[in-house]
């Protein structure tokens, strides 16, 4: 594995000139402009198929090289040893210049992806292009995308009818026209009005669509109904599964919840059982019916929220309840002996004794055994708790009953500790 700041030949890269970083501003200022970049690039992968195979595979490109820049500027400190490191590189030709073209080319083939200021730069040349009667479509395509990303839903909308005034049958617009219709505007009936003409020109492309737009409007059941009847018809059809693998990973995302970070940027975080459930069954979807690197990090993030780990604040009232659950366990069954034992009061008496005995033991077991289990927390539940400060109440019953139990017996423990001291004291 490369080290941080390094590419996969251990040259280092400079992220100040990949990410366009003010090197002498302070680590803190260079993650949150980190974070900035990471949420546009989450944005842009949230539209699917839309961006097709090609743009994906760069965008997680982007969105790895984000990550390991975040490890170079982690704090002040481990800034001021990238820096000196990247100065040593400079000197002895050992930059990484191919990392820095790939983020360049990305950054020019979809800038309409990225800052606001792109965006509209996107929109300026392809306006110019237009005006000075250039009619290539891929203009109008990038317009309507960088409309749409600004969220100037009404301009995207006017770039894709010009556009198909060029060309009335472009798949492309039309399916920009389609997403506008669902996704911002939620209109149902005029983006099944373009998925119907998409139809007439290619089946597999609309019936992806169809798809997409049975999703946005909660139609799950229908939309994986659609789907599995075209692959039953289709099933060397690569491209429609690649489609709609992308769009469902594109839902997935809406499954996240945007969170502040301490720096007051935002990141977007799975919060509930529910969003963490629903994410993973459209990962899963999507990896089922297209895996590819893309699908697979996309499940492979989601499935990150799912894994447990211990909640070393309860550690303590854990040991204390366990040696609490033992002592009262063998207190029971002592208990039960003697009931027994003695064998009095009939079989009624015998069977209330064993009932209290089990009853006495059963309820300690229960509080630990829940306290143990609710302290392996999935990662979902403890970003729930550092960003929103609240707890599952499942969880948060069993803290509260294994510490009132564990105070418990720790007292119990003091006092026959504080007793035996006094008794010893006489002899």
């Amino acid at each position: 594995m490369a080290a941080k700041g390094r590419g996969a030949s251990g040259r280092i890269v400079d992220f100040y000139q990949m990410f366009s970083l003010d090197q002498n501003a302070s680590a803190k200022e260079i993650k949150k402009s980190l974070r900035t970049i990471q949420a546009d690039i989450r944005t842009a992968m949230s539209d699917g198929s839309l961006n097709g195979e090609e743009i994906m595979k760069r965008l997680q490109e982007q969105s790895d090289q984000v990550t390991q820049a975040m490890k170079c500027f982690k704090n002040d400190e481990t800034k001021a040893k990238y820096d000196k490191e990247l100065e040593a590189a400079y000197k002895s030709n050992k930059v990484d210049v191919e990392a820095q073209k790939l983020s360049q080319e990305l950054f020019e083939e979809i800038a309409m992806y990225f800052a606001k200021q792109q965006y509209k730069a996107v929109i300026s040349k392809c306006v110019d292009a237009i005006n000075n009667n250039v009619r290539d479509i891929r203009l109008y395509e990038y317009l309507a995308k960088s409309y749409r990303l600004l969220g100037d839903a009404e301009n995207a909308l006017d770039a894709v009818e010009k556009g198909l005034k060029v060309d009335g049958d472009n798949l492309d617009l039309l399916k920009i026209g389609s997403r506008v219709y669902t996704v911002n505007y939620q209109n149902y009936d005029e983006a099944q009005k373009i998925i119907n003409h998409m139809a007439e020109i290619d089946k597999g492309c609309a019936t992806a669509e169809q798809i997409h737009l049975y999703l946005n409007f909660g139609k799950d059941e229908i939309a994986y109904q659609t789907l599995d009847e075209y692959m039953a018809a289709h099933p060397a059809d690569e491209v429609f599964k690649q489609n709609c693998a992308y769009d469902i990973i594109g839902m997935s995302y809406n499954c996240y919840d945007d969170c502040l970070a301490e720096d007051g940027t935002e990141v977007s975080l799975l919060l509930s059982e529910e969003a963490y459930q629903k994410c993973l069954a459209y990962c899963k979807k999507a990896v089922s019916l297209y895996s590819d690197e893309n699908t697979r990090n996309a499940l492979e993030y989601a499935e990150h929220f799912g894994k447990t780990e211990f909640n070393e604040d309860n550690a303590s009232d854990v040991k204390w309840c366990l040696a609490g659950a033992a002592l009262f366990l063998l207190a029971g069954f002592m208990s039960m002996g003697a009931v027994a034992s003695l064998g009095e009061g009939g079989v009624g008496t015998l069977f209330a004794g064993v009932l209290q005995g089990l009853l006495f033991i059963s309820i300690p077991i229960v509080i630990t055994g829940g306290l143990i289990k609710e302290s392996y927390r999935p990662y979902w539940k403890i970003y729930k708790y550092i960003f929103t400060g609240e707890r599952d109440m499942r969880e948060k019953v069993f803290i509260v009953l294994g510490r009132i139990f564990s105070c418990y017996i720790r007292l119990g423990w003091w006092m026959t500790k504080f007793v035996f001291r006094i008794m010893f004291s006489f002899f």
